[in-house]
C-alpha cells in the first residue's frame, strides 16, 4: 500500500546519513575518509563472494545483516574498537538508536530488521558469526589498503577479531592472508 511505500522511501532517505558518517579509524587508498556505508557495502560484497564456502549460513539473511549491521552508527557515530571501554554501553546505545531508525519502517520489516540486528550482536548463530568475520576482515583489509598516519597501530589489527576466524579453515586462510598484508604494512613502516 502507498503508506508502506512512503515509509520505506522515508527510511531510505534517512539512511543517506550513513554515507556521510565517517569510520573512526579507516581511510581509503586515496587518503579520503571512509564512510560507514562504504564499509557496509564491501562487507556485503565480501560475504557474497565467500557464501558458497559456508553452506550452513542463511544466504539471504547474511546480506541483510551486512547491510544493516552498522545502521545505528548514523545516529551514534562510529567508535574505533581500539578505544572501546564499555562494549555493553555501546550495545545499549546502538540498540536504542537502531530501534528509533527501524521504527519508521512498516511494522513487519521493522521487526525483521531488529531481529537481524540483535542476532548479529548476540553473535551465536553460524550466520552472525560469518558476518562478524566478514566485518572484521573488511575492516583490516581496508586499513591495510589505506593511506594511514605514520603511527597507525597495525599491531592491534593482528589480534583484532581473530576469534571469529578460528573455527573454519576457509576463514583461517582468509585471516592468514590479511595478517600477511598487515605484517607487510608493519615492515614498510619500519624500513622507511
Amino acid at each position: 500500500n502507498m503508506t508502506d511505500v512512503q515509509m520505506i522511501l522515508d527510511f531510505i532517505k534517512a539512511c543517506e546519513k550513513l554515507k556521510t558518517t565517517p569510520r573512526a579509524a579507516s581511510q581509503l587508498s586515496d587518503g579520503t575518509r571512509e564512510s560507514v556505508a562504504e564499509h557496509s557495502w564491501r562487507v556485503a560484497l565480501m560475504a557474497e563472494c565467500f557464501l558458497d564456502y559456508f553452506p550452513d549460513v542463511d544466504r539471504e539473511r547474511v546480506i541483510k545483516m551486512c547491510l544493516i549491521h552498522d545502521l545505528a552508527e548514523m545516529i551514534t557515530g562510529d567508535e574505533s574498537a581500539k578505544y572501546q571501554t564499555d562494549p555493553e554501553a555501546k550495545h545499549r546505545e546502538e540498540l536504542e538508536a537502531i530501534t528509533e531508525v527501524f521504527s519508521s519502517l512498516p511494522e513487519k520489516l521493522s521487526k525483521e530488521f531488529l531481529e537481524i540486528f540483535e542476532e548479529y550482536n548476540a553473535c551465536e548463530t553460524p550466520t552472525s558469526l560469518f558476518v562478524k568475520a566478514m566485518d572484521k576482515a573488511e575492516t583490516v583489509t581496508e586499513q591495510n589498503q589505506a593511506v594511514n598516519p605514520p603511527d597507525f597501530d597495525y599491531e592491534f589489527n593482528l589480534g583484532y577479531g581473530k576469534n571469529f576466524f578460528e573455527k573454519d579453515e576457509t576463514l583461517q586462510q582468509l585471516r592468514s592472508l590479511i595478517d600477511a598484508d598487515t605484517r607487510r604494512r608493519i615492515l614498510e613502516r619500519i624500513t622507511k
